[in-house]
């Protein structure tokens, strides 16, 4: 944080010193780690919103780009960042903030954090829980059995997926905490709220009367193996244009400089203005946070990032839920629901990059397939949902003891 200045913005906060945010009484507290996670949040805080009209919501995240996503959806709520891990932060916002319920999502455990908690007896939640192979190793590894000592404070494990709920039991956690409910992004995309920023987006665009190719949320190098295959498409389709969605949108101009050098008109989203042309052979690179799923309601193919490499794959349920093309790499394995996607021939995952260009060039071309695969993908993100509900659930359980 010293070296790289991360958090200069919130580093007061994150210590402890948040006298000018309100203070709130038996509040309900919702964290996610990142951007994904407080996305993810959306029909939970709806519901608990409606549930507990009486109770204030507090929303915090660790990341920088969460901390401004949660600002945008959750104007109702109060947003600060997350406490570091030391005692005296975390008594502090406990105090300031008064919890009755904490809800982590995904993964997100501070031993501290979890000990405090203990000690002033606020329930804990882990909604939306998955545990990756790496993270279940390193837990493995470093407290065995001693996680479920370390996770005392946390009442309800609300897992995605029967592999997550085993993994948890291995590492001690007793079976009547844990309970499968299910992806609560698969609800997540219901509350997207895109139709102005979408109008206004296109509006900036101009007409996109042409095919669209969107790779989103990539990794290094992945963007100059997808500027490779779009180079090699261009020759069968002239009028296609490529917009890049880095998962980091500070490496924009890193990948603008690898476009240029293939001989590409490069624009970035934040250079965009009135007048602006999308011309052939015209690389568009996302350098701001929020606007993904719009984007993907423009492609005719989605490229999800983070699964041409060993990085484990970025979530396509939003390019599902919109019935697009979706094409990925062999790494998901941090979405294990992909499995329901292949077995019913709803997305296409390459065995390596060798094929990228010409599955990608076939569903240009095959616009049957194409539709195909848009068709059943979204059929099973909507049979998928209702995790929310079920969660809720568990928090009134827990609220009514």
């Amino acid at each position: 944080m010293v070296k790289k200045g991360k958090y200069k913005d919130s580093i007061k906060a994150r210590l402890g010193f948040i006298s000018e945010f309100p203070r709130l009484q038996n509040c309900l507290w919702v964290h996610g780690v990142s951007v994904g996670e407080i996305k993810a949040a959306q029909p939970l805080v709806s519901e608990l919103k409606r549930s507990f009209p009486d109770r204030k919501i507090l929303l915090t995240s660790t990341s920088s780009n969460g901390i401004k996503i949660a600002k945008e959806l959750y104007k109702e709520c109060l947003v600060v960042p997350f406490p570091m891990d030391f005692s005296w932060s975390i008594l502090k916002y406990f105090r300031h903030f008064s919890p009755s319920l904490i809800i982590l999502m995904e993964l997100e455990l501070w031993p501290n954090f979890l000990y405090w908690a203990a000690r002033k007896n606020i329930p804990v939640m882990l909604f939306n829980g998955r545990l990756s192979e790496k993270s279940f190793k390193g837990y493995s590894f470093w407290f065995g059995r001693l996680f479920n000592r370390m996770t005392k404070a946390v009442k309800h494990f609300a897992v995605q997926n029967e592999l997550y709920a085993n993994r948890f039991e291995k590492l001690g956690i007793p079976k009547e905490k844990i309970c499968i409910t299910g992806n609560m992004k698969f609800d997540a995309v219901f509350t997207e709220k895109n139709s102005l920023k979408k109008e206004e987006l296109l509006k900036s665009l101009g007409t996109m009367d042409f095919p669209v190719l969107v790779a989103g949320s990539t990794h290094a190098p992945e963007e100059s193996i997808l500027l490779s295959s779009y180079s090699e498409l261009l020759s069968s389709f002239p009028d296609l244009r490529m917009i890049l969605v880095p998962r980091d949108p500070q490496r924009a101009e890193e990948i603008a400089q690898w476009a240029r050098q293939k001989q590409f008109t490069v624009t970035k989203r934040t250079q965009i203005q009135e007048g602006f042309f999308f011309s052939p052979k015209h690389v568009l690179i996302v350098d701001t946070i929020g606007e993904l799923s719009i984007l993907y309601s423009l492609a005719h193919v989605v490229f999800i990032g983070g699964s041409l490499i060993p990085h484990g794959g970025q979530n396509f349920i939003e390019p599902a839920f919109l019935g697009k093309a979706v094409v990925c790499g062999p790494y998901m394995h941090n979405f294990p629901d992909i499995r329901i996607f292949l077995e019913e021939s709803a997305l296409v995952q390459l065995e390596n990059t060798q094929n990228l260009t010409k599955t990608l060039g076939l569903l240009l071309q095959d616009k049957e397939w194409n539709k195909s695969l848009g068709i059943k993908a979204q059929k099973i993100v909507q049979k998928s949902q209702g995790c929310t509900k079920k969660n809720i659930d568990l928090c009134l359980e827990i609220l009514k003891k």
